[in-house]
């Protein structure tokens, strides 16, 4: 999974929705929830004549790679060597 690599995913899938009969393409917004929301807002950004509404939740809102090395950086090495802690994301 990379950042660029869902952003792609979510431009095929953007392209896809809007050739669909049922599908008002004057009408599309998009949401996300997390890393979600930060292609969200990445995918709004760069098709902004398609994407007419946004809605981020908790969206990742700094670069990605940094913020996932910051929380796993403390499990590196259970990580590497197949196991890790349980890690309770809710506190």
């Amino acid at each position: 999974m990379t950042l660029s690599g869902e952003l792609s995913d979510a431009v095929v899938a953007l392209d896809l929705l809007m050739q669909l009969d049922e599908v008002d393409p004057s009408r599309i917004g998009v949401v996300g929830f997390s890393m979600g929301g930060c292609i969200a807002a990445m995918l709004a950004g760069r098709r902004r004549g398609d994407i007419k509404a946004v809605a981020l939740w908790a969206a990742v809102s700094e670069d990605p790679p940094s913020t996932f090395e910051r929380f796993l950086n403390p499990f590196r090495e259970q990580i590497l060597a197949g196991s890790s802690s349980f890690v309770e994301w809710a506190g």
